[in-house]
């Protein structure tokens, strides 16, 4: 270990020192359902600055799922939502990921490891995300509750 990292680095023992529940991961998430989390990503992805960061990325051969795991994490220590509904949006923001990539012109996505070359237009990503948007939806409404802190039908 460097000694200057040592004599600059946080004082042993100094987080409790502050009054829990600061923190913004100690607080109720803003969002709890999966068509909230979606709704909110796939905001964040359209603006101008992301399309472009986006492109850069994949050009540059960063994974899409790279940079899924990136945002979720950044959104549960926000307080955005929690890691469970990050963990389950998951495979949704991978590909709403790969679809802005597309519509922002990058020559090569990359998924984990593969490469793919793709052309999408700016109306067909607006239709396949209202379609996501709709799937969840109704996939989140038709989902029953089962188990022993079910409340509802028993």
């Amino acid at each position: 270990m460097d000694a200057e990292m040592l004599i600059n680095g946080p004082v042993p023992g100094c987080s409790l020192t502050v009054e829990p529940g600061n923190a913004p991961w100690e607080q109720p998430p803003k969002y709890v359902e999966l068509a909230d989390v979606v709704d909110y990503y796939s905001d964040k992805l359209v603006s101008k600055d992301s399309l472009q960061t986006i492109k850069d990325a994949a050009d540059n051969g960063i994974p899409m799922t790279d940079l899924a795991e990136v945002m979720l994490k950044y959104g549960v220590m926000q307080g955005i939502h929690s890691i469970d509904v990050g963990s389950i949006s998951f495979p949704i923001i991978v590909e709403l990921l790969k679809t802005v990539a597309e519509i922002a012109g990058a020559t090569q996505i990359t998924i984990d490891g593969e490469e793919e070359e793709l052309e999408v237009d700016e109306e067909t990503f607006r239709q396949v995300m209202n379609e996501a948007k709709m799937n969840v939806a109704e996939k989140a409404s038709s989902v029953s509750k089962k188990g022993l802190m079910a409340k509802g039908e028993e």
